[in-house]
């Protein structure tokens, strides 16, 4: 592991997982994504991080971020409770909604190839389509396998 590095959270946790030889790193754990990037950056490996769009942390070494458009929720709360359809809940939106999506930028459009692009399109959508079905944990409690 690079110097320095070992007190950056995640770092450790990324070191683990390159090691035995993966290629990329997909973290989902907020602050601890910082050291995920560093180790993944300095390995020559690549990153995938989510919540927000973190290509230009690591510039060529962030596959994609995954980002959660917490606005779009925020706006739809609010034009309920301003139509008086607001209901107390949880409101969850997809990629039909925009609640969510991937990202693809001048820091990481150099490592996605046209057939990558292609690939994820029509995987997003196939799901807004409802050709494929992305199962929800919360609806059931379980993880298919």
């Amino acid at each position: 592991m690079p110097r320095g590095t070992t007190t950056i959270p995640g770092a450790e946790l990324a070191a683990t997982q390159i090691g035995p030889g993966a290629d990329v790193v997909l973290l989902l754990a907020g602050g601890t994504g910082i050291g995920i990037l560093h180790v993944t950056a300095d390995a020559g490996k690549l990153g995938i991080v989510s919540d927000a769009n973190q290509n230009g942390l690591h510039p060529e070494s962030v596959l994609t971020s995954m980002v959660k458009h917490v606005d779009a929720t925020a706006f739809e709360a609010f034009a309920a409770a301003r139509d008086g359809d607001w209901k107390r809940g949880i409101l969850s939106l997809g990629l039909a909604e925009g609640g969510v999506d991937w990202t693809l930028d001048d820091f990481n459009r150099d490592l996605i190839t046209p057939a990558m692009k292609d690939a994820a399109d029509a995987a997003r959508n196939d799901i807004i389509n409802g050709r494929f079905t992305v199962h929800d944990y919360m609806q059931d409690g379980t993880c298919p396998r």
